[in-house]
């Protein structure tokens, strides 16, 4: 169990940070690190959450390729990484986050094809509604 715990706390972490927000969970993290107690388990809206999160991530790589080719794959690392520390083999959990980051791609691939002024705006918005699922995944297990 505590294996488990430390991977979801990395994950957390790497989302935020993927979305610049790790400072405002590192001190929450550090406090808690003796959650290995009374952890809930994971529930339907956390699952939700974070098929929703690879959406979301998917679309922030769609938007950063069309701007920045194909060789920046900036954001499809981060999904990588939170792949080996959520769902590290093959299942269920592990098949709805890959397509979820694929659907996100392919739908801001088809609204947002070619670099554009608005390009910017649209991967600032998948970092706030990122930051959104972060804050609801992290406070699954570090409720304030």
């Amino acid at each position: 169990m505590d294996k488990k715990i430390k991977q979801f706390a990395l994950s957390v972490i790497i989302a935020m940070w993927a979305c610049g927000l790790a400072g405002a969970l590192m001190p929450s993290f550090a406090q808690s690190q003796s959650l290995e107690q009374d952890v809930p388990l994971r529930d339907q809206a956390y699952f939700r959450d974070v098929v929703e999160l690879s959406r979301v991530i998917g679309s922030a790589h769609a938007v950063r390729v069309a701007c920045n080719g194909v060789d920046d794959q900036y954001w499809r690392s981060y999904m990588q990484q939170i792949l080996g520390l959520e769902a590290p083999e093959r299942g269920p959990l592990r098949s709805r986050m890959v397509e979820g980051f694929n659907q996100g791609y392919q739908e801001s691939e088809a609204r947002n094809g070619r670099c554009s002024a608005n390009s910017a705006q649209a991967e600032a918005q998948y970092a706030r509604e990122g930051k959104r699922l972060s804050d609801a995944l992290a406070a699954f297990y570090f409720p304030s």
